[in-house]
């Protein structure tokens, strides 16, 4: 019986023994069953990058009170709609209402008193003219008349005398009467007076003449004066007009400030002011949103790359997942948050924008619309000197050198080195030259 016992426990441990060792075997064969490693697949890859943005205007403006004064109206409240050039609030106008009618009244007066100084300046004008004219007639009278009544006289004189002569010839001889020759002597004698006078008439005619044009002189001399004044008292009329207009559209300039108008199409973000309330200058009253509205989204600065070749996005709201709303690349922060490494990245809405509002949180997928090729993307921790992977190649694991591209959340982009159907192993479960066996 004890011989029996021995036997079962010789065989017991042979089983133990035998159990033991296939057990080994087969757990070493599930650890090599356990070696990470990954077959290579083109990924489709249109949405190369999801992020969460936020709903954003694309302008907002702080409108500051440019005077101080009394707020007499505010006509919107936060949340409503302004159109561009759309009165918000005014101001308690009625000095400066009252300034620009008064200065209205001064415009309106120096615009008639330009009128009548033009009047009078065209009244002086002709009167210059007038008085030119008569000097030039009075430059070209003319004695020409008086100086051939001159000749005319000296001729019959001449005549006169000859005749006279003649008798006085005859009476020596006693051919004719002494009463002839004393007739023709009187009538030389009225010839005599006629020549004389005749050189007076030119005389005194000169005189006049002379007298005249010293005369229209005079007048032409008062004439230019008065068109001098006139046309100084024009040009001071039209300074002043022109005073009077600067001063009536600086108030109406200024009355401006007494409104409030907003500086955009948009919605009032910010109200600070009520109706009534005393502001002073500089004094922040309203903010205004702009309908245009931004997607912000702070992506890893690594995939800035990425960003710019994929220009289109689609944009979800969280209230509405099943909403795609297409956006396009708007612009890009011009720097990096050092403290996060990301980079802010904004996208404009081209559709659907009623579904979004201000401060909603959005997902977005960012479009590779760019690309015809799929792209191949591995683990970042597949990596080895970050451009080398272990290949598997007939058992064992080969180091190779890889083309890395751009970061995807965790993954890298392998441009070459790498293609459809090729194995990779994790490099923390091996080491170059093992042997290794995936097929179990």
């Amino acid at each position: 019986m004890k011989k029996y016992y021995k036997i079962l426990l010789v065989i017991f441990v042979i089983v133990f023994l035998v159990g033991g060792y296939y057990f080994f075997i087969y757990d070493n064969s599930v650890a090599e069953d356990k070696i990470d490693y990954i077959k290579i697949e083109n990924a489709n890859n249109n949405s190369i990058l999801r992020a969460t943005g936020t709903v954003i205007p694309e302008k907002t403006i702080d409108i500051k009170s440019s005077i101080s004064g009394k707020i007499v109206e505010v006509n919107f409240e936060e949340g409503e709609k302004v159109k561009e050039g759309e009165e918000i609030s005014s101001y308690d106008n009625k000095l400066i209402a009252n300034e620009i009618k008064n200065l209205k009244v001064q415009t309106d007066r120096a615009e008639l008193s330009v009128e009548q100084a033009k009047i009078s300046m065209e009244e002086a004008k002709a009167s210059l003219e007038l008085a030119k004219t008569q000097l030039e007639n009075a430059q070209d009278s003319s004695t020409d008349s008086l100086k051939y009544e001159i000749e005319q006289a000296k001729i019959n004189l001449e005549e006169g005398k000859k005749k006279l002569n003649k008798y006085i010839h005859l009476l020596e001889k006693e051919a004719i009467e002494k009463s002839k020759k004393e007739d023709q002597e009187f009538q030389v004698k009225i010839l005599e007076n006629k020549l004389e006078l005749a050189r007076q008439k030119l005389e005194d005619r000169k005189r006049e003449i002379k007298n005249n044009i010293r005369e229209r002189e005079k007048n032409v001399i008062v004439a230019e004066k008065k068109y001098i004044n006139a046309e100084k008292n024009y040009e001071i009329a039209k300074e002043s007009l022109k005073e009077a207009k600067v001063a009536y559209e600086r108030a109406l300039v200024k009355n401006d400030d007494y409104s409030i108008d907003s500086p955009l199409p948009g919605i009032i973000k910010e109200k600070h002011v009520e109706k009534g309330e005393y502001v002073q200058t500089g004094q922040n009253l309203f903010q205004i949103a702009s309908d245009n509205l931004l997607i912000k989204i702070s992506p890893d600065e690594r995939e800035i790359g990425l960003l710019k070749e994929n220009e289109v996005a689609y944009v979800s709201p969280e209230a509405y997942p099943e909403r795609k709303i297409k956006a396009t690349l708007a612009k890009i922060a011009p720097s990096v948050d050092e403290q996060k490494g990301t980079i802010d990245v904004y996208y404009k809405p081209i559709e659907n924008v009623e579904d979004l509002v201000f401060n909603m949180t959005v997902s977005v997928d960012i479009i590779n619309e760019g690309k015809e090729e799929e792209a191949i993307y591995i683990p970042e921790n597949y990596l080895v000197n970050k451009n080398q992977v272990y290949l598997y190649k007939e058992n064992e694991a080969e180091l190779i050198e890889v083309n890395t591209g751009d970061y995807k959340k965790g993954k890298v982009e392998i441009k070459s080195g790498l293609k459809k159907g090729n194995i990779i192993i994790n490099p923390e479960d091996i080491k170059e030259g093992e042997k290794i066996d995936i097929e179990g």
